[in-house]
């Protein structure tokens, strides 16, 4: 490897790092927030803390339908939801005439209704962090393409890093001295973050240029289905949760170690019931499993499994486990956010880096703080910066008061 190619993956390296650094620290912080979206949203709902009783079996859907049912006779119930995590209970979307939605919780074990959370804040946050991270708040291709092809980007800057670091394996314990002169010690803490998180940001990359791939178009397509019986309403007559639990049954005929992680109910009278599971004999991570079943008879009339999927189907559970931390449960989830907050300060040790070089070269346009010397230092581009996140605090603050 020459000294200039070096030299240019450096200037590529920074370049890019520059320009793009409030970016990625703001998918870095939003996907680091994400990973915890269910606590967040019931962070002031201790009631909805609910633990299974010790050696008990978990409730059918079935069994949570009819009791979401018996307690709010005028909501219709669109999705059920197996518990996300231990000490949470099934979720249950359902939608009243006036069209407010409403959010019910089970508990996992008797299935009974446990408590309501409506629109609150905190569940609009969760919401909230969610959309600025898959598409900055603009549910749009474009903006999903743009938010995913950071991750190409970012596997760009992983690469000129290496190249530009030589012998980056030798750098694991070079932790700078507290006399380092400013510059130097954030230079040598970025490197230091850089190696050690090395993994967990070249799995993001992949993983969200997966992603990107999904978004330009290169996925799975939903699975298409036979006609269902005909019926006068979205469901029909006396339709109750025995029926779904008959799905289930059904689906468990093809697949003994099927185990249903979502129900969506047919909103229209000539859809299919949807349930989306996974077998127990592979894992969660490595299949995707989705049926449709005729709410009249329990027959299946269109399924996708491992054997019927494209590429791009069977890879996805694996990216989205790897992506989002679920591979191990929630250990695995909190090794995730240490990973995303160190990758946060690796940004900010870079931005350091950045700003004393600014200072250093133009010590009259790089003045102030931190904050505005690293704006300055990018040039007449920084107004398209301010009007960036303008524009994202606006949307940020009415997805909250909506």
């Amino acid at each position: 490897m020459t000294r200039g190619f070096r030299q240019f993956a450096f200037r590529l390296h920074t370049f890019v790092g520059r320009y793009l650094l409030i970016f990625l620290m703001l998918n870095f912080v939003t996907g680091t927030l994400v990973l915890f979206a269910p606590e967040i949203s019931l962070a002031n709902r201790p009631d909805l803390w609910i633990k299974a009783a010790p050696g008990s079996e978990a409730a059918s859907l079935g069994q949570v339908y009819d009791n979401v049912r018996h307690e709010f006779p005028d909501a219709r119930v669109g999705s059920l939801f197996a518990p996300a995590r231990p000490w949470f209970g099934n979720k249950v979307y359902a939608h009243y005439p006036d069209g407010r939605a409403v959010t019910v919780w089970a508990r996992q074990d008797t299935g009974a209704v446990a408590g309501v959370s409506e629109n609150a804040f905190l569940i609009r946050l969760s919401e909230m962090l969610a959309g600025l991270h898959t598409n900055l708040l603009v549910p749009r291709r474009p903006a999903e393409l743009f938010v995913t092809f950071l991750a190409v980007i970012m596997l760009g800057v992983l690469i000129t890093g290496l190249f530009s670091y030589r012998r980056f394996w030798k750098g694991f314990l070079r932790v700078p001295s507290v006399t380092t002169e400013g510059r130097m010690r954030a230079g040598t803490w970025h490197r230091l973050l850089a190696v050690w998180l090395l993994p967990f940001l070249f799995l993001m990359a992949v993983t969200g240029t997966v992603y990107f791939f999904d978004v330009l178009g290169f996925n799975q397509p939903f699975p298409g289905h036979a006609p269902v019986i005909e019926r006068a309403a979205a469901l029909p007559e006396g339709f109750a949760g025995s029926d779904i639990d008959a799905a289930v049954t059904t689906i468990r005929q093809r697949m003994p170690g099927f185990v249903p992680t979502e129900v969506a109910l047919p909103s229209f009278k000539d859809n299919p019931i949807q349930v989306f599971g996974y077998d127990r004999a592979t894992g969660q991570n490595f299949n995707a499993n989705i049926f449709l079943v005729d709410p009249v008879g329990a027959q299946i009339v269109g399924s996708l499994t491992p054997e019927n999927v494209n590429t791009m189907g069977w890879m996805m559970p694996l990216v989205t486990a790897i992506h989002y931390g679920t591979w191990g449960g929630f250990a695995s989830i909190l090794l995730w956010a240490v990973f995303g907050t160190g990758s946060a300060l690796l940004l900010i040790m870079g931005a350091k880096v950045n700003i004393a070089r600014n200072r250093a070269a133009s010590p009259i346009t790089a003045t102030g703080g931190g904050v505005r010397a690293f704006l300055n230092g990018l040039g007449w581009s920084r107004w398209v910066y301010l009007l960036f996140l303008t524009g994202i605090a606006a949307l940020i603050i009415r997805s909250l008061l909506r």
